[in-house]
Protein backbone atom coordinates (compact mmCIF):
# COMPACT_ATOMS: atom_id res chain seq x y z
CA UNK A 1 0.00 0.00 0.00
CA UNK A 2 2.95 2.45 -0.22
CA UNK A 3 1.45 4.18 -3.29
CA UNK A 4 -1.42 5.57 -1.18
CA UNK A 5 -1.06 9.00 0.40
CA UNK A 6 -4.29 9.42 2.41
CA UNK A 7 -5.18 12.48 4.43
CA UNK A 8 -7.69 10.51 6.54
CA UNK A 9 -8.25 6.75 6.70
CA UNK A 10 -10.55 4.16 8.24
CA UNK A 11 -9.24 0.63 8.80
CA UNK A 12 -12.08 -1.83 9.35
CA UNK A 13 -10.29 -5.11 9.97
CA UNK A 14 -7.29 -7.28 9.15
CA UNK A 15 -7.84 -10.88 8.01
CA UNK A 16 -5.83 -13.79 6.67
CA UNK A 17 -6.47 -12.68 3.11
CA UNK A 18 -4.50 -12.73 -0.16
CA UNK A 19 -1.96 -15.03 1.45
CA UNK A 20 -0.83 -16.13 -2.01
CA UNK A 21 0.84 -12.71 -2.09
CA UNK A 22 1.51 -11.69 1.52
CA UNK A 23 2.51 -15.18 2.76
CA UNK A 24 1.30 -14.66 6.34
CA UNK A 25 -1.05 -12.65 8.52
CA UNK A 26 1.94 -10.87 10.04
CA UNK A 27 2.97 -9.62 6.59
CA UNK A 28 -0.56 -8.30 6.05
CA UNK A 29 -0.29 -6.45 9.38
CA UNK A 30 3.05 -4.97 8.39
CA UNK A 31 1.51 -3.63 5.19
CA UNK A 32 -1.26 -1.93 7.14
CA UNK A 33 1.34 -0.35 9.40
CA UNK A 34 3.05 1.10 6.33
CA UNK A 35 -0.31 2.40 5.14
CA UNK A 36 -1.09 3.96 8.53
CA UNK A 37 2.28 5.68 8.63
CA UNK A 38 1.33 7.60 5.49
CA UNK A 39 -1.91 9.04 6.92
CA UNK A 40 -1.46 12.75 7.57
CA UNK A 41 -4.80 13.40 9.29
CA UNK A 42 -7.19 11.15 11.20
CA UNK A 43 -6.63 7.39 11.42
CA UNK A 44 -9.77 5.57 12.55
CA UNK A 45 -9.55 1.86 13.42
CA UNK A 46 -11.92 -0.80 14.72
CA UNK A 47 -11.39 -1.73 18.37
CA UNK A 48 -13.25 -5.02 17.80
CA UNK A 49 -10.42 -6.38 15.65
CA UNK A 50 -7.62 -7.85 17.80
CA UNK A 51 -4.96 -7.31 15.15
CA UNK A 52 -5.82 -3.62 14.80
CA UNK A 53 -5.85 -3.20 18.58
CA UNK A 54 -2.39 -4.74 18.69
CA UNK A 55 -1.16 -2.40 15.96
CA UNK A 56 -2.77 0.91 16.90
CA UNK A 57 -4.22 0.97 20.43
CA UNK A 58 -2.59 3.69 22.50
CA UNK A 59 -1.11 5.47 19.49
CA UNK A 60 -1.69 9.21 19.81
CA UNK A 61 -2.56 9.56 16.12
CA UNK A 62 -5.19 6.77 16.12
CA UNK A 63 -8.85 6.89 17.16
CA UNK A 64 -10.85 3.71 17.77
CA UNK A 65 -14.51 2.82 17.31
CA UNK A 66 -16.61 -0.31 17.76
CA UNK A 67 -18.64 -2.33 20.22
CA UNK A 68 -15.58 -2.84 22.39
CA UNK A 69 -16.09 -0.96 25.71
CA UNK A 70 -12.57 0.46 25.37
CA UNK A 71 -13.29 2.13 22.01
CA UNK A 72 -13.00 5.92 21.84
CA UNK A 73 -16.32 5.91 19.98
CA UNK A 74 -18.39 3.08 21.44
CA UNK A 75 -21.36 1.73 19.49
CA UNK A 76 -24.51 0.46 21.15
CA UNK A 77 -27.29 -1.17 19.12
CA UNK A 78 -30.93 -0.69 20.09
CA UNK A 79 -31.93 -4.20 19.13
CA UNK A 80 -35.35 -3.86 20.68
CA UNK A 81 -36.11 -0.99 18.31
CA UNK A 82 -34.90 -2.67 15.12
CA UNK A 83 -37.41 -2.24 12.31
CA UNK A 84 -37.85 -4.64 9.42
CA UNK A 85 -39.99 -3.65 6.47
CA UNK A 86 -41.34 -6.29 4.15
CA UNK A 87 -39.71 -5.07 0.98
CA UNK A 88 -36.06 -4.45 1.69
CA UNK A 89 -33.30 -4.27 4.21
CA UNK A 90 -34.06 -3.69 7.86
CA UNK A 91 -33.59 -0.40 9.67
CA UNK A 92 -31.51 -0.68 12.80
CA UNK A 93 -31.12 2.05 15.41
CA UNK A 94 -27.87 2.61 17.26
CA UNK A 95 -26.15 5.15 19.47
CA UNK A 96 -22.53 6.30 19.66
CA UNK A 97 -20.84 7.34 22.89
CA UNK A 98 -17.50 9.07 23.38
CA UNK A 99 -16.00 8.50 26.82
CA UNK A 100 -19.48 7.82 28.17
CA UNK A 101 -21.08 10.89 26.58
CA UNK A 102 -23.86 10.29 24.05
CA UNK A 103 -22.71 11.77 20.75
CA UNK A 104 -25.81 10.93 18.75
CA UNK A 105 -28.54 8.46 17.80
CA UNK A 106 -28.58 7.04 14.29
CA UNK A 107 -30.29 4.48 12.13
CA UNK A 108 -29.29 2.57 9.03
CA UNK A 109 -31.37 0.71 6.49
CA UNK A 110 -28.66 -1.93 6.26
CA UNK A 111 -28.77 -5.25 8.04
CA UNK A 112 -26.55 -6.63 10.74
CA UNK A 113 -24.03 -5.60 13.36
CA UNK A 114 -21.21 -5.34 10.83
CA UNK A 115 -23.03 -2.70 8.80
CA UNK A 116 -23.80 -0.80 12.01
CA UNK A 117 -20.12 -0.97 12.93
CA UNK A 118 -19.09 0.29 9.49
CA UNK A 119 -21.54 3.18 9.80
CA UNK A 120 -20.06 3.97 13.20
CA UNK A 121 -16.61 4.14 11.59
CA UNK A 122 -17.84 6.84 9.21
CA UNK A 123 -19.57 8.67 12.05
CA UNK A 124 -16.41 8.58 14.17
CA UNK A 125 -14.35 10.15 11.39
CA UNK A 126 -16.96 12.82 10.67
CA UNK A 127 -17.36 13.65 14.35
CA UNK A 128 -13.59 13.97 14.64
CA UNK A 129 -13.69 16.37 11.70
CA UNK A 130 -16.31 18.54 13.37
CA UNK A 131 -19.52 17.48 11.64
CA UNK A 132 -22.78 17.57 13.61
CA UNK A 133 -24.35 14.27 14.67
CA UNK A 134 -27.74 15.30 13.28
CA UNK A 135 -26.28 15.89 9.82
CA UNK A 136 -24.48 12.54 9.91
CA UNK A 137 -27.69 10.79 10.96
CA UNK A 138 -29.57 12.37 8.07
CA UNK A 139 -26.98 11.05 5.63
CA UNK A 140 -27.24 7.53 7.01
CA UNK A 141 -31.01 7.56 6.72
CA UNK A 142 -30.86 8.02 2.95
CA UNK A 143 -28.18 5.39 2.25
CA UNK A 144 -29.62 2.14 0.86
CA UNK A 145 -26.39 0.20 0.49
CA UNK A 146 -24.10 -1.02 -2.28
CA UNK A 147 -24.88 -3.62 -4.92
CA UNK A 148 -24.12 -7.23 -4.00
CA UNK A 149 -23.78 -6.36 -0.32
CA UNK A 150 -26.73 -8.05 1.40
CA UNK A 151 -28.77 -6.94 -1.60
CA UNK A 152 -32.33 -8.22 -1.78
CA UNK A 153 -33.04 -9.03 -5.43
CA UNK A 154 -36.46 -10.68 -5.07
CA UNK A 155 -39.27 -10.94 -2.54
CA UNK A 156 -42.88 -11.95 -2.49
CA UNK A 157 -45.28 -13.08 0.21
CA UNK A 158 -43.56 -16.49 0.39
CA UNK A 159 -39.80 -16.21 -0.23
CA UNK A 160 -36.91 -13.76 -0.35
CA UNK A 161 -33.68 -13.93 -2.38
CA UNK A 162 -30.50 -12.05 -1.48
CA UNK A 163 -27.02 -11.95 -2.91
CA UNK A 164 -23.76 -10.89 -1.33
CA UNK A 165 -20.18 -10.47 -2.53
CA UNK A 166 -18.69 -12.01 0.63
CA UNK A 167 -16.01 -14.60 -0.06
CA UNK A 168 -14.00 -14.80 3.19
CA UNK A 169 -15.04 -16.98 6.18
CA UNK A 170 -15.54 -14.04 8.53
CA UNK A 171 -17.60 -12.19 5.92
CA UNK A 172 -19.77 -15.27 5.48
CA UNK A 173 -20.42 -15.58 9.22
CA UNK A 174 -21.50 -11.98 9.72
CA UNK A 175 -23.64 -12.05 6.57
CA UNK A 176 -25.51 -15.17 7.67
CA UNK A 177 -25.96 -13.79 11.17
CA UNK A 178 -27.45 -10.60 9.74
CA UNK A 179 -29.94 -12.49 7.58
CA UNK A 180 -30.94 -14.65 10.53
CA UNK A 181 -32.26 -11.48 12.16
CA UNK A 182 -35.00 -11.36 9.52
CA UNK A 183 -36.64 -14.40 11.07
CA UNK A 184 -37.05 -16.56 7.96
CA UNK A 185 -38.19 -20.17 8.32
CA UNK A 186 -34.99 -21.49 6.78
CA UNK A 187 -31.80 -19.88 5.49
CA UNK A 188 -30.65 -21.56 2.27
CA UNK A 189 -27.12 -20.65 1.14
CA UNK A 190 -25.43 -21.18 -2.22
CA UNK A 191 -21.71 -20.37 -2.18
CA UNK A 192 -19.14 -20.14 -4.95
CA UNK A 193 -15.59 -20.33 -3.55
CA UNK A 194 -13.30 -17.64 -4.98
CA UNK A 195 -9.72 -18.59 -5.89
CA UNK A 196 -7.99 -21.90 -5.32
CA UNK A 197 -5.34 -20.33 -3.09
CA UNK A 198 -7.92 -18.77 -0.75
CA UNK A 199 -9.89 -22.03 -0.57
CA UNK A 200 -6.72 -23.96 0.27
CA UNK A 201 -5.41 -21.53 2.89
CA UNK A 202 -8.76 -21.09 4.67
CA UNK A 203 -10.45 -24.45 4.13
CA UNK A 204 -11.04 -25.17 7.83
CA UNK A 205 -12.27 -21.65 8.50
CA UNK A 206 -14.68 -21.92 5.57
CA UNK A 207 -15.94 -25.26 6.85
CA UNK A 208 -17.05 -23.67 10.14
CA UNK A 209 -18.48 -20.45 8.73
CA UNK A 210 -21.89 -21.74 7.57
CA UNK A 211 -23.25 -22.72 10.99
CA UNK A 212 -26.17 -20.28 10.73
CA UNK A 213 -27.44 -21.85 7.49
CA UNK A 214 -30.04 -24.60 7.31
CA UNK A 215 -28.75 -25.99 4.04
CA UNK A 216 -25.68 -25.20 1.95
CA UNK A 217 -24.78 -25.78 -1.68
CA UNK A 218 -21.18 -25.36 -2.88
CA UNK A 219 -20.28 -24.83 -6.53
CA UNK A 220 -16.91 -25.33 -8.15
CA UNK A 221 -14.19 -22.79 -7.36
CA UNK A 222 -14.18 -19.58 -9.38
CA UNK A 223 -10.51 -19.39 -10.43
CA UNK A 224 -10.18 -15.60 -10.88
CA UNK A 225 -7.23 -16.18 -13.19
CA UNK A 226 -5.49 -18.80 -11.03
CA UNK A 227 -4.35 -22.23 -12.15
CA UNK A 228 -6.19 -25.16 -10.60
CA UNK A 229 -4.50 -26.61 -7.50
CA UNK A 230 -4.71 -30.41 -7.18
CA UNK A 231 -6.75 -31.46 -4.15
CA UNK A 232 -8.51 -28.07 -3.87
CA UNK A 233 -12.08 -27.93 -5.15
CA UNK A 234 -15.65 -27.07 -4.32
CA UNK A 235 -16.28 -30.74 -3.66
CA UNK A 236 -13.50 -30.85 -1.07
CA UNK A 237 -14.92 -27.76 0.63
CA UNK A 238 -18.42 -29.24 0.60
CA UNK A 239 -17.07 -32.36 2.29
CA UNK A 240 -15.29 -30.29 4.93
CA UNK A 241 -18.52 -28.43 5.70
CA UNK A 242 -20.46 -31.70 5.94
CA UNK A 243 -17.90 -33.00 8.44
CA UNK A 244 -19.00 -30.26 10.84
CA UNK A 245 -22.55 -31.68 10.82
CA UNK A 246 -23.91 -29.13 8.36
CA UNK A 247 -26.16 -30.13 5.47
CA UNK A 248 -23.90 -29.42 2.50
CA UNK A 249 -24.04 -30.54 -1.12
CA UNK A 250 -21.58 -30.08 -3.97
CA UNK A 251 -23.18 -28.83 -7.20
CA UNK A 252 -20.58 -28.48 -9.98
CA UNK A 253 -22.11 -25.75 -12.16
CA UNK A 254 -24.22 -22.67 -11.64
CA UNK A 255 -27.25 -23.87 -13.63
CA UNK A 256 -27.52 -26.92 -11.40
CA UNK A 257 -26.93 -24.71 -8.37
CA UNK A 258 -29.80 -22.40 -9.25
CA UNK A 259 -32.17 -25.29 -9.93
CA UNK A 260 -31.21 -27.05 -6.69
CA UNK A 261 -31.95 -23.96 -4.61
CA UNK A 262 -35.23 -23.30 -6.38
CA UNK A 263 -36.44 -26.87 -5.95
CA UNK A 264 -35.68 -26.70 -2.22
CA UNK A 265 -37.37 -23.34 -1.54
CA UNK A 266 -40.55 -23.42 0.54
CA UNK A 267 -42.82 -20.62 1.82
CA UNK A 268 -41.04 -18.64 4.52
CA UNK A 269 -37.53 -19.46 3.25
CA UNK A 270 -34.75 -16.99 2.48
CA UNK A 271 -32.15 -17.90 -0.15
CA UNK A 272 -28.70 -16.31 -0.27
CA UNK A 273 -26.28 -16.50 -3.20
CA UNK A 274 -22.80 -15.76 -1.92
CA UNK A 275 -19.45 -15.19 -3.60
CA UNK A 276 -17.26 -12.79 -5.58
CA UNK A 277 -17.36 -14.65 -8.91
CA UNK A 278 -20.08 -15.11 -11.51
CA UNK A 279 -22.57 -16.67 -9.09
CA UNK A 280 -24.43 -13.36 -9.38
CA UNK A 281 -25.70 -14.55 -12.78
CA UNK A 282 -27.36 -17.57 -11.16
CA UNK A 283 -28.90 -15.40 -8.45
CA UNK A 284 -30.30 -12.88 -10.93
CA UNK A 285 -31.69 -15.59 -13.19
CA UNK A 286 -33.48 -17.21 -10.24
CA UNK A 287 -34.95 -13.82 -9.30
CA UNK A 288 -36.15 -13.32 -12.88
CA UNK A 289 -37.71 -16.79 -12.95
CA UNK A 290 -39.54 -16.21 -9.69
CA UNK A 291 -40.79 -12.85 -10.89
CA UNK A 292 -42.04 -14.39 -14.14
CA UNK A 293 -43.87 -17.13 -12.26
CA UNK A 294 -45.49 -14.56 -10.00
CA UNK A 295 -46.77 -12.52 -12.93
CA UNK A 296 -48.33 -15.50 -14.73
Amino acid sequence: LPEFEPEHAIILNVDEEHLEYFESLERVCQEFQVFASRVTGKLIFCADDPQLVRLFAGKTYAVSYGFNPSANYRVEMDRGEALHDSAAAGRTRFKIFKRGELMGAFHTRLLGAMNVCNAAAVAALLLELGFEAADIAEGFGDFTGAGRRLEEIYHDSDVRVFEDYGHHPEEIEVTLDALRELGSRRLLVAFQPHKYTRTRHLLRQFAKSFHAADKVWISEVYPAGEEEIPGVSGEVLSGAIAETGQQAQFVPNLDQLRRAVREEMRPGDLALFLGAGDITAAARLLADELETDRME
